[in-house]
């Protein structure tokens, strides 16, 4: 014991210390007193000592005993590494509400063992559940399958993973078939496909409940508003784990928690796809949905810098905690309620978003809040549990938990009380929410207040204030010091005095001190958690003064409720309080024109400044500089000349610069707003309506509202005028007439005032919604969103190629919210109205005029599920007794290329600008989406399983959709399938029958011709059930059943197409691998030993470790190198050394035999750029997915051979010269193998899972069911005036047919080698059907083929380094084989694989350790013929933001200096494509690029090539 601590006693225990006031504190261990819910150490083995004997933690329990004392013969470090099995409740002596206790505690025994049985009045909780949730009913019952669902639990599972996957497939089917309210579901399936989230990229894919629940958006909002659809979907679990920005987190937080070491950026990934896909589109539209050029190119929506700035929107949100009456998987997360944001992790700054708009334009500044805004009109106040916790603000979690702190209470008998009571007859009735109806007068502590947080109603109610949304300015003028006080430590910043931002501490010097004296700090607030305006502060203290330096500020009820220093062991709170003190604002500026924020208190050192606005922060955003032809292609270069002038520089490259804020009118007297845009674009300051209680003068003024609140009233426009007006949206605004400027001290540079929604230094998560509400405002009233909306929806209801007025009409309906047909009005009248856009869509002119289906264009394909749908509704689909709900077999999304919960990609079923290629609709200039999944594989297994319905009912048997009761998936049982059809024709004639069967599956389209083949059939049939099965067969082989128009045919079969004979000579093929999503090549080829250096001297291995942060390679993986040859390389590189990562083998082990070489930092380019003219001066839609993936495979970037690939217009050369050659895709079309219409071999696809013949039932020509003949008659050549549509499926399936035998025949007699390993993944299915199709290449007779294949999963914006080592470690283990087959085949010297990818990714990090998407990859290409050994191309020397190749916004993203150009005007070359004109007319912009074309002897070992001794063509 003793009177002080000296450094000894740091390794003591138990000591005691006495204090000056006569306390006594004794030492003691942290977890001492604290009480733990230790069942988990009560069961089995969990406990050391637990045996069958022995049960310590139980048997103490049992005892009675409550107090634990720890062993003294165990190490403390025991407690330290088992505690975290226990759930904490609080320390001994705390009151602790039973609706607070972890649900596991929450029993009636608990219960009852506290008397707590009964809760008192009051002290309920308030628990939302999600929409439409109900409680289980255990009544219910039935077998999974055969009635019932399982829940998927960690701890319980009664099906397989593959059946927990179908129950939601099983619930769509369902309803899909049974549901009476089929236009909601249609209008729900049309908007999952506009708002895609993919169960297998969300980590749940045997989940069920959560994903119903997501799509359950789109049926509660079928006919809502699409306003509501975006925000519930932003605000999914779901969602946000699809495109990864769930718990991603600000450039400040993660600045902080590496404490300056790591710059990690926010997740882009959400930011980019909710404005391509979600709303806004790639190019800006005319109403009529028509694109907007300028001088010739289509302009752009948004930039990258967009998509940086609203990246930070998307910070903060995390899963809810995980509660009852949910599925919980193996994540143990909570994937169905609505997510929440963790304010620590928000971006807090200023968002510049689309058109030079901030978020937050037009919102009211919070330094306009009314007095006593919280008792005005309006005020709104929401019920909160019985703690008093606000939801929307963020107090100490230990005041939820405890009766200590001391909330304002609402005086009874005052006008707040009665509101938030709302008698009936004796009772207060507290509803949930509360909006004051007028304004009302304060009544006790409420008029003594400046506004209130959580006001207590009486003991156990309470209510948050929801202050309404307001914004921050940036910067202003005559700021104060305020200071927070944590862990023995001061944090000091800037504070708006005019803002409720800080608390009032008051101080009186002591008196008869000498020496170091100190002040007595005096409570300054009315309730815990007090926000005050600095002059309400001043008044607080007028006795004594503000403290300049508050300390340990603590709150407390007892003995002195005015005493600040005589409280011990209350929470404390993390509150800034005001200061006496000034405290300036800076701007500090980086070289791309970017902005931080930077606070400058008088007499604080630098270190005691918060960080994310001390002179180091990196926290930049955007502003909108006061300088003429603002553009992202322009550069910023005036500014960044005059502030390196006169700002003083920073270690970092920016410059700090001193600033000064001035308000200014907009409208002067003599001059007002011309109109309502007009004073909508100049006037970006809002204002909230004009006080009622205010004199004001409003009067009319060009079809705006003119109010001037002053008290000398006129009608001339001042600083104090607001303008009132309604936009075209429905939308009302109030603005301000004053434009703030930030102006830059010295210069003659200004920008516009940033606002922002969270103070910095009040952060509320109450402002971090509005934000968000804010940011999706943006997309939802863009003008491109009704446009973009309406041709998305016309298009999945049937009309691929909607009018430019019939898109007009839609984008007006949602516009307007009405729609107007029959004389009936639809829709609310509200801007984004669903109900109206759905209407338009199926009652326009253009959707239901008899005769359209005449119109060649017209229409569309039917989509493939709802074809299986439609056909079970018309034939009146019957489930079996056994079997109530129907369910497909796994693989239906693979057989058809669409199903129910499995969408592949964010990018949904198929793309809605996808032609088909060489089809009258492509010729015509149509889109096609729904042909992108009509490949060979799936339009056979597409009509193998309905011919398996229509016989043997929803079975497996012979390619069917259904599942089995067990048997030989070809031994067809009667009894075993899950459903029959059950429709029989009204009468048993064929006439009748044919034309019954015509209308119900064709809508009456099915021309006369077929009709009478389908009449043909049953007469000839062998029973009246037969000929019924062979019509409904030949039906649903017609295009009027696959597309919506109408066929007129030629009466003649399609062509066979002409049988290949072989030319002689070489063999050669291409195989153009494409890494789906854009794979992160800077940790394949890394930088190792390296010698060159940057402008800095630092050398590329330092940049690149310094640059990558958490994603660098590690030392340790850097196991597998290969060296450069300094004599073969033409341009010097950084490196004699890079490693490979050491998961690619195969890399290393062919280069060192010199079979395969680098292109080094290549990409798509247009034209020679800098990182200034980028934008402008590229055609490509950078960063984009689709579009950059198209530009891979097209190299046309100015579209001089538009609907055409690099490699089919190779192959058209190729025909030229008399090449016999085969393009073949794996799996999905590719636009790469395109050629001109007619003139090459088509392009083929397959499937990895091989070859599946048509109808496998028949197995012999003169079987009885054999229909083939007339189907394929049914399918002959049509006339100019038939569906596009129509045609295009019976072209399609002719190809097919043709394909299936001829191919077939092609591969069975090619077997592979090598045997594919047991559960050989997508990757090595792949690439053994590309072997395959290589080594048919005699029995197909080609002389040259170019296959393209793409590897998915490559778009990693989330834990980069070990999804990017398991899909390399997939990768090599699929080119492995491939090169062994290969080599084995002795064809290792006529193939080259060429590796690439959408773009390469960014060097930074984002919070989530991720990266995200960027332009210049590195890339690759093998084979025997290639000259390898070598990199081609240049390595960039420098990669930090000063590198000129390094683009502005510090993500890391390179300019290429290869072009696709580049690498295959060689590659077509080799294969033997010779002249200029040629390679002009296979690459068009090959010249234009500016960078260096490798030719065939750059890329090849030259050896001696035969050319066919005949030509073939033209």
């Amino acid at each position: 014991a003793g009177t002080s601590c000296a450094p000894r006693d740091r390794r003591k225990k138990g000591f005691m210390i006495w204090t000056s006031d006569g306390a006594c504190y004794r030492n003691v261990h942290p977890d001492h007193l604290q009480v733990y819910d230790m069942t988990e150490w009560t069961k089995g083995s969990t406990h050391p000592g637990n045996s069958p004997e022995r049960n310590p933690i139980k048997d103490f329990a049992e005892r009675g005993l409550t107090l634990l004392r720890f062993p003294e013969d165990h190490s403390v470090s025991r407690w330290a590494d088992n505690k975290k099995r226990f759930q904490n409740i609080g320390r001994l002596g705390d009151h602790v509400s039973f609706s607070d206790l972890p649900e596991v505690l929450r029993t009636r025994q608990v219960a009852a063992a506290f008397n707590q049985i009964e809760l008192p009045r009051g002290n309920g909780v308030v628990v939302c559940g999600s929409p439409g949730e109900v409680s289980n009913d255990l009544s219910l019952q039935g077998n999974f399958r055969k009635g019932g669902f399982g829940l998927y639990t960690r701890f319980n599972r009664v099906a397989s993973d593959q059946q927990f996957g179908e129950q939601r497939k099983q619930i769509w089917n369902t309803i899909a078939l049974t549901a009476k309210d089929q236009l909601r579901q249609r209008m729900a399936w049309a908007l999952s496909q506009v708002l895609v989230v993919s169960p297998d990229a969300v980590g749940a894919p045997m989940n069920t409940e959560a994903h119903v629940n997501y799509y359950d958006i789109f049926v509660r909002n079928a006919f809502g508003n699409y306003r509501d659809v975006l925000k519930e979907v932003s605000f999914s679990p779901l969602m946000a784990d699809m495109l990864t920005y769930i718990d991603s987190k600000s450039t400040s937080f993660m600045w902080t928690e590496t404490k300056g070491t790591s710059l990690q950026l926010p997740d882009e990934n959400f930011a980019r796809e909710i404005m391509q896909l979600f709303s806004i589109g790639l190019y800006e539209l005319f109403p009529n949905g028509n694109p907007v050029f300028r001088n010739g190119s289509p302009i752009r929506t948004y930039t990258n810098d967009d998509i940086e700035e609203y990246a930070r929107v998307w910070t903060g949100f995390r899963r809810r905690p995980l509660r009852g009456n949910l599925e919980r998987d193996l994540g143990v997360v909570n994937r169905l309620d609505p997510m929440d944001i963790q304010s620590s992790w928000r971006d807090k700054f200023p968002k510049m978003g689309l058109n030079r708009q901030y978020i937050g334009d037009g919102f009211p500044l919070c330094v306009d809040l009314q007095d006593k805004h919280f008792l005005r009109v309006g005020a709104k106040y929401q019920r909160v549990g019985s703690t008093g916790q606000p939801e929307l603000q963020v107090d100490p979690l230990r005041w939820g938990t405890s009766q200590l702190p001391n909330r304002l209470r609402a005086s009874p008998g005052g006008a707040l009380f009665d509101a938030l009571c709302q008698r009936d007859a004796s009772h207060c009735q507290y509803p949930i929410t509360v909006i004051l109806p007028r304004d009302i007068e304060c009544s006790g502590d409420e008029c003594n207040v400046d506004t209130v947080r959580t006001i207590e109603a009486e003991p156990g109610i309470y209510y948050e204030y929801v202050r309404p949304p307001c914004v921050e300015q940036a910067f202003y003028e005559n700021g104060k010091k305020v200071v927070s006080h944590n862990h023995h430590h001061d944090f000091v910043m800037c504070a708006d005095p005019r803002r409720v931002a800080a608390n009032a501490a008051c101080c009186t010097p002591r008196t008869g001190c000498s020496g170091n004296c100190f002040h007595a700090e005096i409570r300054g607030e009315m309730y815990w958690g007090e926000r005050v305006k600095y002059s309400t502060a001043e008044q607080r203290c007028t006795s004594n003064t503000l403290c300049d330096s508050p300390h340990l500020v603590q709150y407390c009820r007892e003995p002195d409720p005015d005493s600040l220093n005589m409280c011990s062991g209350n929470p404390k709170l993390l509150t800034h309080y005001w200061t006496t003190s000034s405290c300036s604002l800076r701007a500090k500026v980086n070289q791309d024109g970017k902005v931080a924020i930077v606070h400058a208190p008088e007499n604080v050192d630098s270190g005691k400044i918060m960080d994310f606005v001390r002179d180091t922060t990196s926290t930049f955003f955007r502003v909108d500089w006061d300088i003429e032809n603002f553009d992202e292609g322009a550069p910023l270069s005036r500014v960044v000349l005059e502030i390196e002038k006169v700002c003083e520089p920073t270690i970092d490259g920016a410059y700090l610069c001193d600033v000064s804020v001035e308000d200014k009118e907009v409208y002067s007297e003599s001059s007002g707003p011309r109109s309502v845009s007009d004073m909508l674009s100049k006037l970006k300051i809002g204002s909230f309506p004009p006080s009622m209680d205010a004199p004001t003068l409003s009067f009319e003024f060009n079809d705006m509202i003119v109010h001037n609140p002053n008290s000398a009233i006129d009608d001339r426009f001042t600083g104090q005028t607001v303008f009132q007006a309604t936009d075209d949206n429905g939308v009302t605004h109030f603005r301000k007439n004053l434009k703030s400027v930030v102006k830059i001290a010295g210069t003659p540079l200004s920008f516009r005032n940033p606002v922002h929604f969270v103070n910095l230094v009040d952060e509320e998560p109450r402002d971090m919604y509005y934000e968000t509400d804010a940011a999706l405002d943006h997309y939802f009233y863009h003008k491109n969103t009704a446009p973009f909306l309406a041709i998305r929806l016309a298009q999945r209801f049937g009309n691929s190629n909607p009018s430019p007025s019939y898109v007009s009409r839609i984008a007006g309906a949602f516009q307007s919210g009405y729609y107007v047909s029959g004389g009936q009005t639809f829709g609310t009248g509200q801007y984004g109205d669903l109900a109206s856009t759905v209407a338009a869509v199926l009652l326009d002119p253009e959707a239901r005029t008899l005769g359209l289906e005449n119109d060649p264009s017209h229409g569309s394909l039917a989509e493939p599920l709802l074809k299986v749908i439609a056909l079970m509704r018309s034939l009146e689909f019957t489930p079996s007794d056994v079997h109530p709900f129907v369910n497909f077999k796994a693989p239906l999304q693979d057989l058809i290329g669409e199903n129910a919960y499995d969408v592949q990609s964010v990018f949904s079923f198929f793309l809605p600008e996808f032609t088909a290629a060489g089809s009258r609709a492509s010729v015509s200039g149509l889109v096609t989406p729904e042909a992108q999944v009509l490949t060979s594989p799936r339009v056979i297994a597409t009509l193998n399983g309905l011919f398996s319905l229509l016989r043997w009912g929803l079975d497996r048997c012979y390619g069917g959709f259904g599942f089995s009761e067990g048997g030989n998936p070809t031994r067809c049982q009667p009894d075993a399938n899950y459903g029959t059809l059950s429709y029989q024709p009204s009468a048993s004639d064929p006439y009748t029958t044919v034309d019954e069967l015509a209308t119900l599956l064709t809508a009456g389209r099915l021309n006369e011709e077929n009709r009478n083949i389908a009449r043909n059939l049953i007469n000839t049939a062998s029973s009246p059930s037969e000929g019924l099965i062979k019509a409904q067969q030949l039906i649903v082989s017609s295009g009027e059943f696959h597309g919506t128009g109408t066929v007129q045919q030629r009466g003649e079969a399609r062509p066979a197409p002409s049988q290949p004979s072989p030319k002689g000579g070489d063999y050669k093929a291409v195989v153009y691998i494409m890494l789906a999503g854009g794979y992160d090549s800077w940790n394949m080829l890394v930088p190792e030993e390296c010698e060159g250096t940057n402008d800095q001297g630092k050398n590329i291995r330092q940049q690149y470790e310094e640059e990558r942060g958490v994603l660098a390679f590690l030392e340790r993986e850097r196991t597998s190198t290969v060296s450069v040859d300094e004599k073969r390389q033409k341009l010097p590189q950084p490196c004699s050394k890079f490693a490979i990562h050491d998961e690619l083998k195969f890399v290393p082990e062919l280069y060192d035999d010199g079979d395969l070489a680098f292109f080094a930092n290549a990409g798509a380019i247009t034209r020679p750029v800098t990182k200034h003219n980028y934008y402008k001066r590229t055609e490509t839609q950078l960063f984009a997915h689709n579009a950059m993936q198209h530009e891979a495979r097209r190299l046309d970037p100015l579209g001089a051979v538009p609907d055409t690939g690099v490699l089919g217009r190779t192959l058209d050369i190729l025909t030229n010269h008399g090449f016999e050659s085969g393009a073949f895709s794996i799996d999905d079309p590719s636009v790469a193998l395109r050629g001109t219409s007619g003139h090459s071999t088509p392009p083929a696809v397959v499937s990895r899972a091989g070859l599946t013949p048509f109808n496998p039932a028949v197995t012999d020509k003169d079987d009885e069911w054999n229909i083939l003949g007339q189907i394929k008659e049914v399918n002959g050549q049509t006339t100019p005036e038939s569906s596009v549509y129509g045609d295009f499926w019976s072209g399609a399936l002719h190809q097919s047919l043709q394909e299936t035998d001829d191919l077939g025949s092609a591969l069975d007699k090619t077997p592979l080698g090598l045997e594919l390993p047991d559960g050989a993944t997508d990757d090595e299915k792949i690439m053994a059907t590309v072997a395959q199709l290589i080594k048919s290449h005699k029995n197909r007779a080609v002389d040259r083929d170019v296959i393209h294949a793409s590897l998915s999963g490559w778009d990693h914006h989330k834990s980069t380094k070990p999804n990017l080592r398991n899909r390399f470690k997939e990768m090599n283990s699929a080119m492995t084989y491939f090169i062994d087959e290969i080599k084995a085949s002795q064809l290792w010297d006529d193939v080259t694989v060429i590796i690439t990818s959408d773009f390469g990714r960014s060097l930074a990090p984002n919070s989530g350790e991720g990266a995200d998407h960027a332009w210049s990859g590195h890339y690759m290409m093998f084979g025997g013929s290639v000259d390898g050994g070598q990199i081609h191309g240049q390595y960039p020397f420098d990669i930090t933001a000063n590198g000129k190749l390094t683009l502005g916004g510090g993500r890391g993203r390179i300019i290429p200096t290869l072009s696709w150009e580049s690498i295959l005007n060689g590659v077509v070359q080799w294969v033997g494509v010779e002249t200029d004109a040629e390679l002009n007319e296979i690459m068009p912009n090959r010249m234009g690029t500016g960078t260096v074309l490798f030719n065939e002897t750059d890329l090849f070992v030259q050896k001696t090539s035969l050319r066919p001794s005949r030509g073939k063509g033209g």
